[in-house]
């Protein structure tokens, strides 16, 4: 049975989007709106198969369309996944899923009443890296997570109006609520607007959870060389992912020390180094593809999606209160 969806906003990610959904089996893409007319022609000159329309109302009361997918700019997000979603379609946003977490409890609440899927795009929780250190979080007795450093940064969007929390920090702050299966119950955080005068560029901040566990992130725009990674240090070893090496996972185990138990007599140097380093072979499966197929499987199998529209409004709420930190540090 052919699943009939349609994307709304074909700009930076779109068209990665457009892309994933058409090459997933049994899933026709029947139009692509975007207002900009040259938008939707680069759109048309790589899928003439799929028709370009600029009005989303028209995909809205479309009957035959069962799933919307949402990438415009964050301020269009809202508006959109309530019409469709009172329209009766399922939908995905990319993050962040909404401005504010007033426009995400609502969404959440539509999508409740009306037994409609939401998905939002945390698509670091779909690398199949991250998926593998969840894995052995939850598998592995002898490892005790205690916290994570997360290090992000790239060049600013051109024409973003959205800080680089929203931009960057809502990825790590998604990953951190993933693996520790939680949410912060404090934040610290402070952030400069260096180059960007009243826009925020780099941040760093401090999300504390049960348990003692932290997530301490960094994230900026002031650099071309593009950095992600976290480092998760605890009880047992440490776990080491970047996503921009070709081995994007490392294992280290405890490490050997004989420095430890000395005797008084023992005459040999004293050393320390790295125990042994796994390097997983992981599964190839793309993160972008994971997330779509996976959301179309769960609107068809009527099952959970971990990116649901909870974990869309913990995240936009945290990096709310992340902002409100900031302001409060500036002052």
């Amino acid at each position: 049975m052919t699943t009939y969806i349609a994307v709304i906003g074909a700009g930076y990610w779109g068209p990665n989007l457009i892309k994933t959904f058409d090459n997933i089996p049994d899933v026709r893409i029947k139009y692509v709106s975007d207002k900009l007319p040259g938008r939707r022609a680069a759109i048309k000159n790589d899928f003439p198969h799929i028709e370009l329309i600029e009005d989303a109302d028209i995909i809205i009361s479309d009957p035959e369309i069962h799933v919307i997918i949402i990438a415009t700019p964050v301020e269009y997000h809202y508006k959109i996944a309530k019409d469709a979603l009172l329209s009766g379609k399922h939908v995905f946003v990319e993050k962040p899923f909404t401005s504010n977490s007033k426009e995400a409890k609502e969404l959440l609440e539509i999508g409740k009443k009306k037994s409609l899927k939401i998905g939002v795009g945390h698509l670091f929780t779909f690398h199949t890296a991250i998926e593998y250190v969840n894995d052995y979080i939850n598998k592995n007795n002898s490892f005790v997570p205690y916290y994570i450093i997360f290090n992000r940064a790239n060049l600013r969007p051109p024409a973003t109006k959205l800080n680089v929390i929203w931009d960057l920090a809502v990825h790590d702050v998604a990953v951190a609520n993933y693996l520790f299966d939680d949410c912060p119950v404090d934040i610290k955080a402070f952030g400069y607007d260096y180059a960007n005068k009243g826009l925020i560029d780099m941040a760093c901040i401090t999300l504390k959870y049960k348990d003692n566990r932290t997530a301490v992130i960094h994230v900026s725009w002031h650099t071309s060389n593009k950095i992600r990674n976290f480092q998760l240090f605890g009880l047992g070893n440490s776990i080491f992912f970047d996503d921009v090496k070709k081995h994007k996972l490392e294992i280290f185990d405890k490490g050997i020390d004989n420095r430890i138990n000395q005797s008084k007599n023992n005459s040999e140097t004293l050393k320390y180094k790295s125990g042994e380093i796994i390097k997983p072979k992981l599964s190839e499966l793309q993160p972008l593809y994971n997330e779509c197929n996976t959301f179309l499987e769960c609107i068809k199998n009527n099952t959970h999606y971990k990116n649901d529209a909870t974990n869309g409004y913990n995240v936009v709420k945290i990096c709310e209160q992340i902002d409100i930190e900031i302001k409060r540090d500036v002052k």
